[in-house]
């Protein structure tokens, strides 16, 4: 009651001093309460963002939640509201059944570290988002007291996140640098690397760990995933919240019961604040009754002042008079609590703004309605430039700990350089036959490029060169293949001229089979304005656990674009496109059985476009632009040498088929009278290795062919491009072609979209129209399964600003997937791909269609079963790359060139050589025992009666595999319990 007290007579001391009332509601403001302004500290923007472009970039890439469950914490704080107000809160509203208590607040448990004060750095994301987010997660799942940890040895150091993701400049750009970290490299500790909040000295906030030490005790504390959850409502976008009870608060309410701390994003000069009133209705808001809480977020009071703060309960009783009519108006009630990285002042004013922060003890309430861009209270007093309170759609971000984990594999190092920011690194695996890296990785938390112009900047935040040793954990790589034997490699690329550096130690640490194996060549190594590669180190490995994914021998040649087609057993290569030739028309045949390449018969003629391949009885039919001169003589070789580079200028738009999103050009306008360009159909014999010329097709854009029931179809996808798209693309039409992560479309005309399907019969080598619509669907990838031709996970988007240094561009997912009939004619919608799964390629193989998806900047697979119509996640992960073709032979799919994922100014080639090989066994659908596409009660029973000895075998070969429902290695009465639950709809998953 002191404390009360002692709110309730500053409150009205802060009403007599400086405040001013509006439509009868006491409303704090910013004034002059200290004459000289010289003495109080300045407001520093610690967030950066891009507003539109970050937040379509989230929204594509980010997890995000769909419907959160009640965990045992949760449930136990119901019973104790329970016990003691006799009730708790029945959350019905629509569809959604939640049962949550009153009021949470997880800064009272011992995992929540006292208040913090970032001081004078810029560095709200990284405090926010280590010292309180990530303490909290890492001490709750290790049970640790952080509020009585003395020596900092519990509390996680801002300074480790701030200085390595800040750029060199004193300020942030977003929460997800954070949270990649944290994945990657974990986080140092308070007594480990510590922060200092003065920015007069420039390592406060510049410089980098260099003790191996820190870098190793790091990596035992990580995240396992992060995403972010939004209050938001679609049919009522201006006004998500209505009151407490509210749908939209459902998500993020159960996440803070559930034990989550959540942080966001806001414009904190225009907050607006009063104090919490008095409910007479009730007295659990009596404690609180005085405090400083914030009802709406306007106009900023400065141009730059994004800010990132913790959410770390809520109170539902919580009362703020917002119209000031003295009376409890629903949506007057609810608050969120929040942590602040100020320190535990009260009240605060900045030397360079007229905003004034206040705060209880560095805690502050944010009312419900702040979340509305429109009040949901009559009679709101006006707030100018209102806006949604948290950023974007309301988006708040969630962690989850990474727990039970032992690094296997590591790679430690030790350099020096005059310029860390020129300095990128990347490690790399290959086949043990393979000599150079194929597979990479990327330390993000290091390889950054400033956004000033810095000339010297050593690894110790100062103008001088510094030893520096690094480690970063390899054990993904390690387990991502199933090779017992690899390569490993380390590559140095240094981008500035006029600094050098040298790397001194270089080793890679097989924690599990303890052993290190150091390389020696040449090292000490000093570099300058190159790039470099070290290795291979050969390296031996126990099989941990099957992977189902191995690596394989590198393709004998580096091309965009090539195509792929299997017959026998074999896998061919056609076309492709090479910067410096234009299109080729080089065949190879591959023997997966062998690991070894062949080049075959090329293709006749001047290509003008990408191949489009299928299979059909046992040869390969292909379509293709070709260049054809009429009456070429002597004379016109020059001119001919000329048509052909305005070819590969012209017809680059063709390219974009791939990719799913063509020009409608042909580009024969630009070609002189002698030159005409036409689509061939030709076909392939791989026992005489000689190809045939059949027809020519009247085309415009061919997306690709699929072939069935003896008979080829063309897939065209023609639209109406205007004058403005073909120049804005024109620079980007080589990296748009097939890297499906890069492809961008700007002011399109979707209305002008238009889908073609022909029909060629090679028996009389006639071509019809079976088909012409309206089709405005960009991106998609087809792949033909029985008799239907399915169109999945088209994309329509628009090129975003990058991240700086980190090549992260921007796109809408639409992930549709729908189904041609060729014997009916129908189209049937099918289930789409799971939101944030973005289809790189696809290929089908029986009865089921298998994708590789870019999920969260990873690449896995996932399957469709035609029977369930439903996709199925995989364990398997991939390397990171673009633009990949996709093939099946003997049960194996094989994943095949593409782009690395590597962002270099002098690095020349990025193309990768790559192929992984699945097998397509490992990728089961577990409980799924007879494979029929369902979970159900006959899967159960064949568990049960093997697990008692009445069968011995399952109808499946996988059956062994899909019946270990909890992947422990046996199949025993577990299995079948945790399946009769999940049957019973006990439990949602396993």
């Amino acid at each position: 009651m002191l404390y009360k007290n002692i709110k309730k007579y500053l409150s009205l001391f802060v009403l007599l001093t400086f405040v001013f009332v509006q439509c009868k509601t006491t409303v704090l403001s910013a004034s002059d309460t200290h004459g000289n302004k010289s003495r109080m500290r300045e407001f520093v923007s610690g967030y950066v963002g891009m507003e539109i472009e970050d937040h379509e970039w989230i929204k594509n890439n980010v997890p995000t939640i769909e419907k959160v469950a009640p965990n045992d914490l949760a449930i136990e704080r119901l019973k104790e509201e329970k016990k003691m107000r006799g009730t708790v809160s029945a959350f019905s509203a629509g569809t959604l059944d939640y049962v949550l208590p009153r009021y949470v607040d997880n800064s009272l448990l011992k995992y929540f570290p006292p208040i913090g004060d970032q001081g004078a750095l810029g560095s709200c994301a990284a405090f926010n988002t280590t010292y309180y987010q990530f303490t909290y997660t890492i001490a709750k799942a290790n049970g640790w007291d952080v509020k009585n940890d003395s020596d900092n040895t519990k509390k996680f150091s801002p300074k480790w996140t701030f200085n390595l993701t800040n750029s060199g400049r004193n300020s942030s750009f977003s929460v997800l640098d954070s949270y990649r970290l944290f994945m990657d490299s974990g986080a140092a500790k308070w007594s480990d690397f510590e922060y200092i909040s003065d920015d007069s000295d420039p390592r406060n906030y510049l410089e980098w760990p260099t003790d191996a030490r820190i870098w190793r005790e790091a990596l035992n504390y990580r995240i396992e995933d992060y995403g972010y959850v939004e209050v938001w409502d679609d049919n009522n976008p201006d006004t998500p919240v209505k009151n407490p009870d509210s749908e939209s608060l459902a998500d993020i309410k159960q996440l803070l019961s559930n034990g989550h701390v959540l942080v966001f994003e806001t414009n904190i000069t225009g907050w607006r604040f009063t104090t919490v009133g008095n409910d007479p209705s009730t007295g659990y808001d009596d404690p609180f009754e005085g405090e400083y809480i914030a009802y709406a977020c306007g106009k900023s009071s400065l141009p730059v002042d994004g800010h990132v703060m913790t959410l770390v309960g809520y109170n539902d009783d919580i009362w703020v008079d917002i119209n000031g009519n003295g009376k409890v108006d629903s949506g007057e009630k609810g608050a969120f609590k929040v942590a602040n990285s100020w320190g535990t002042e009260d009240v605060l004013e900045f030397s360079n703004t007229d905003f004034t922060w206040y705060s209880n003890q560095g805690f502050v309430w944010l009312s419900y309605d702040a979340l509305n861009k429109v009040s949901a209270v009559e009679d709101c007093p006006p707030v100018p430039d209102r806006r949604y309170v948290w950023r974007y759609n309301n988006y708040a971000y969630w962690i989850t700990p990474r727990t039970d984990y032992t690094p296997k594999f590591l790679v430690e190092y030790t350099m020096s350089t005059s310029n860390r920011y020129n300095v990128k690194v990347m490690f790399g695996f290959s086949n043990s036959d393979t000599n150079h890296p194929v597979s990479f990785w990327d330390p993000n938390a290091i390889n950054k490029y400033s956004l000033t112009i810095i000339d010297k900047m050593g690894f110790d935040g100062t103008e001088n060169e510094c030893d520096a040793t690094f480690v970063f954990d390899l054990t993904h790589l390690y387990e991502m293949y199933d090779n017992q034997v690899g390569n490993w490699y380390f590559s140095i690329i240094d981008e500035g001229a006029g600094n050098d550096g040298v790397l001194k130690e270089l080793k890679f640490i097989d924690l599990h089979n303890e052993k290190e194996y150091v390389y020696q060549e040449n090292i000490p190594y000093k570099f300058y304005n190159e790039s470099v590669t070290f290795g291979p180190v050969k390296v031996e490995k126990d099989s941990l656990k099957s992977s189902g994914c191995i690596l394989n021998r590198a393709m004998p040649f580096y091309e965009r674009y090539f195509r792929t087609v299997s017959i026998d057993g074999k896998i061919y290569t056609v076309g492709g496109y090479q910067p410096q030739q234009g299109y080729i028309n080089t065949v190879y045949e591959y023997d997966p059985d062998e690991d070894t390449w062949e080049f075959k018969t090329e293709l006749p003629g001047e290509t003008a476009s990408l191949f489009h391949v299928t299979r059909l009885n046992e040869e390969i039919y292909l379509m293709r632009k070709v260049i054809e001169y009429n009456d070429r003589d002597e004379s016109e070789e020059d001119a001919g040498e000329d048509v052909e580079g305005s070819a590969e200028e012209v017809v680059g738009e063709e390219a974009k088929d791939n990719a799913g999103e063509n020009a409608g050009d042909d580009g024969t306008d630009d070609y002189k009278d002698n030159v005409e360009i036409k689509w061939i159909i030709e076909k392939y014999n791989p026992i005489t290795d000689t190809w045939s010329f059949l027809r020519c097709v009247d085309c415009e854009n061919v997306r690709n062919i699929v072939a069935f029931n003896n008979e080829i179809y063309i897939i065209e996808h023609n639209e109406v491009v205007s004058e403005k798209d073909e120049e804005s693309e024109e620079d980007t039409k080589e990296d748009n072609e097939e890297d499906n992560e890069e492809d961008n479309e700007k002011d399109t005309e979707e209305d002008n979209k238009k889908i073609r399907i022909q029909k060629y019969n090679p028996a009389d080598n006639a071509v019809i129209t079976i088909l012409e619509e309206d089709f405005n669907w960009s991106y998609f990838h087809t792949v033909v399964l029985n008799e239907e031709i399915y169109f999945i996970g088209g994309k329509k988007g628009r090129e975003l600003l990058s991240g700086i240094g980190e090549g992260l561009g921007g796109y809408r997912v639409d992930n549709a997937s729908m189904s041609y009939n060729l014997i009916t004619k129908e189209w049937k919608e099918k289930t789409p791909l799971p939101e944030h799964n973005s289809p790189l390629n696809v290929v089908a193989f029986n009865d089921k269609i298998y994708a590789v998806i870019r999920y969260n900047n990873n690449n896995k697979i996932m399957y469709y079963h035609s029977g369930t119509d439903k996709w199925y996640n995989s364990e398997i992960k991939l390397m990171n790359r673009n633009g990949i073709r996709l093939d099946v032979s003997g049960n194996k799919m094989f994943v095949l060139g593409g782009t690395k994922n590597i962002i270099s100014f002098i690095v020349p080639d990025t193309l990768s050589d790559a192929i992984e090989v699945i097998n397509l066994d490992s990728l089961l659908n577990y409980g799924d025992v007879n494979q029929d596409g369902f979970i159900d009660s006959i899967d159960y029973t064949l568990i049960r009666r093997y697990v008692l000895g009445i069968i011995t075998v399952f109808p499946k070969d996988v059956g062994m595999l899909a019946a270990d429902v909890n992947r422990d290695g046996e199949i025993n009465s577990s299995d079948y319990f945790i399946l009769k639950n999940y049957i019973l709809r006990s439990i949602d998953g396993f």
